[in-house]
């Protein structure tokens, strides 16, 4: 894997452990109550959708620069997960970023009043643990292709 391939998938790594250090005050509310205000709500909204546009990000970097495939086409988000599958994670791990990527879609297309705590804390609660699992497959992945 090119050096500068490995540097832009270092960046989004940190950009998104940067994002959830910004969130830790849900994190611990979402684990102690059954209930966000709007505002929390929202802003966990559009955080659960910047974690996996940077997952996004990250699988792009690697699907272009060291495949030199670039997935495109009506559906996608849909082909990049199902391209990174055995290739740069687990079937489980896609499994899981599935229901992130419905949760992303939903967001570009919903009304903010729509969005239910019950389906943010399903995907918040989680999602450190996730993240951590996803990273160092993605670490596994860069240091196999060096």
């Amino acid at each position: 894997m090119h050096k500068s391939t490995k540097e832009k998938i270092n960046i989004e790594i940190k950009n998104i452990d940067n994002l959830i250090k910004e969130m830790e005050p849900l994190f611990l509310k979402i684990q102690s109550e059954d209930t966000f205000n709007s505002t929390e709500l929202y802003a966990a909204a559009a955080f659960l959708h910047s974690f996996y546009n940077g997952i996004e990000k990250i699988l792009k970097i690697i699907s272009k620069d060291h495949y030199s495939k670039n997935i495109t086409g009506k559906k996608w988000h849909k082909n990049l997960l199902l391209f990174a599958k055995d290739r740069i994670l687990k079937k489980s791990s896609i499994n899981l970023l599935e229901d992130y990527m419905g949760f992303r879609h939903f967001f570009r297309h919903a009304y903010t009043f729509q969005i239910k705590y019950k389906y943010i804390k399903k995907l918040i609660y989680p999602l450190q643990k996730r993240w951590e699992n996803i990273k160092k497959e993605i670490r596994t992945f860069c240091k196999k292709k060096s």
